[in-house]
């Protein structure tokens, strides 16, 4: 948009793009459509991206969890003493991702383990509180002494969510 059209009557646009929003004023309407292309896939695009835990970035499940650039969590084999609440649309991978359960030991070595840190109360060790959530391949175990222990606690906003590959033990 160059200063001679902001002289005309303009029109605002707002694209979204993975949850994103761009606002772009212009003032010619077939120009609008083209803007508003453009834009989609280039000046408002987040870029998705698969996030690995533990690394230094990410050296918990939940602060891969929180960063909204993680729409993919690959979860390395070993032993994670953690709750974790899931507030976003996200696909989290345990190490025996898209593995049945069958053939798996509960906690072997080539597992990734999500072991509960709260051991009093009814705390969930994952809590899904979004849609289109994927828990894919972990161990869950959750080390309650007190109360009702709760393996994957799902809200009923959490619509189109997958569970699928995981071992529930204890």
């Amino acid at each position: 948009v160059n200063d001679a059209s902001m002289k005309k009557a303009s029109t605002s646009v707002a694209v979204g793009v993975v949850n994103m929003w761009c606002a772009h004023t212009i003032s010619d309407r077939n120009a609008m459509t083209a803007v508003a292309a453009a834009l989609s896939f280039h000046a408002c695009t987040t870029w998705a991206a698969t996030c690995s835990v533990p690394s230094l970035a990410y050296p918990t499940i939940q602060s891969a969890v929180d960063d909204p650039v993680c729409t993919t969590i690959n979860v390395a084999p070993g032993v994670y003493a953690e709750n974790v609440t899931i507030n976003r649309s996200l696909t989290l991978n345990g190490a025996q991702a898209g593995q049945p359960v069958a053939a798996r030991i509960s906690g072997g070595p080539a597992e990734s383990t999500l072991q509960g840190a709260d051991p009093t109360g009814s705390v969930p060790v994952i809590l899904i509180n979004a849609p289109n959530v994927t828990v894919d391949g972990f161990t869950i175990r959750n080390s309650v002494t007190a109360n009702a222990a709760t393996g994957i606690q799902i809200k009923p906003i959490s619509t189109f969510t997958t569970i699928t590959n995981n071992i529930a033990d204890g």
